[in-house]
This record gives structure tokens, C-alpha cells and sequence, in this order.
């Protein structure tokens, strides 16, 4: 049985319907309404930018998910070869750049003072996610992007530059730094999104 659980203000709660499956409020930032061992999956879709503590989120899903059972997470790709290079330039990326208090005391009246709901207010990339999906027993099983840049071959010298490090870079420490999945296609070559499916052990299910 899927479950989703998004931080919805309440008038928004009131207008969401879908025959036969129920809907309910949840703060990512807290505990979910859900009792443990709940479910066979959970999908948290453009969530975890938003929120203060993904950490909080992933133990929690990692408690309502069965043994055994997937999560499918999607979080801006910040690794891509053209999110890297905005950050050499300017000093950060298109999905988290600077906020002034002007524009965001904007959102906190546009959103009912939870600016979070439009903003993106926590950089999380592919290595931490793995971190904290790993350290709640999870395993990752696959990543994917959602499509290719179209300019990206106008980068490819820097991503050859970039391999080529990669693979000249020891076996140990490739295999301990993610060296060759932060330069796989998904992630170096990614979109905007990326989307990362896990897998909860069944000994670590009881978190």
C-alpha cells in the first residue's frame, strides 16, 4: 500500500480527494500519523528541499516501512555539470540561491508564514541523501534522472576531465568517496531532478 505525507496547510488538505485512498496531514519535519510497520512503500516526491530535517523524514519513513520495504525519493540534482559550474561561478545553484529578507518575509505572507512550502531551504545532493537513507538501513537499488540537460554536450571537456580523474583516482578511495556514481550519467549528466529508489534491510527495519 503507497503512502504519501506532505507538509499541506489545512485548507489545502481540505480540497485534495482521491476515491478510495485516504489522505492525511503530515509534518515531515516531525513524526508521521502512521503506526510502525505500516506500509510496503513511500513516495516523497520534491519534499525533502523543504523541510529543516530530511534526517528526521527518512528515520521516519524507514519506521512505517514494512521489511523489505522501497522508498522512491526525488531531490534536485545540485551534482550535475552545469549545477557544479554555477557554483564555481556565482557561489551557488539554480534550486538554492540566495534569499534576502525581503523576499522571504514575501513568502511568509504569500504561505501563512511557512515559506518553506514555496522555498528551497535545504541543500541535499546524491551523497547526502545516500548518507542518511544508508545510516536509517536502507540500501540504494537504482538511480535514475528525470532527462539530459539539452546544452550538456557543451560541457562534455569538463566531464571528460572530471572522468578521467575519477578513474585515475585509487580503487579504495573511489569506492569509499562514491567517486564513480557521482560521475554516472545520472547524476554528473542529470536534469533537474534526480530520483533515487531504496530499499529498507529487514535488519534494520526496526528503527
Amino acid at each position: 500500500m503507497p503512502a504519501t505525507a506532505t507538509p499541506l496547510m489545512v485548507s489545502e488538505i481540505s480540497a485534495i480527494r482521491l476515491n478510495g485512498v485516504s489522505i492525511c496531514q503530515g509534518d515531515l519535519n516531525g513524526e508521521l500519523p502512521f503506526a510502525d510497520r505500516a506500509f510496503d512503500y513511500v513516495t516523497c516526491l520534491e519534499g525533502l528541499e523543504h523541510i529543516e530535517n530530511p534526517q528526521q523524514a527518512i528515520r521516519e519513513f524507514a519506521r512505517v516501512l514494512r521489511p523489505g520495504g522501497k522508498v522512491l525519493v526525488s531531490i534536485p540534482n545540485i551534482l550535475n555539470i552545469e549545477e557544479r559550474l554555477k557554483w564555481l561561478l556565482y557561489g551557488y545553484t539554480s534550486h538554492f540561491k540566495p534569499m534576502t529578507r525581503a523576499h522571504v518575509e514575501r513568502l511568509r505572507a504569500e504561505y501563512d508564514d511557512r515559506e518553506e512550502i514555496a522555498a528551497h531551504v535545504n541543500p541535499i545532493g546524491y551523497s547526502e541523501l545516500r548518507y542518511i537513507l544508508e545510516k536509517y538501513g536502507f540500501q540504494i537499488a537504482s538511480v535514475h534522472r528525470d532527462k539530459p540537460k539539452s546544452n550538456a554536450w557543451l560541457y562534455w571537456p569538463i566531464v571528460l576531465l572530471i572522468r578521467l580523474i575519477a578513474r585515475l583516482t585509487p580503487a579504495g578511495k573511489r569506492s569509499e568517496r562514491w567517486t564513480e556514481e557521482l560521475a554516472s550519467d545520472e547524476v554528473l549528466l542529470g536534469g533537474n531532478t534526480l530520483i533515487v529508489k531504496a530499499i529498507l534491510s529487514e535488519a534494520d527495519s526496526a528503527i
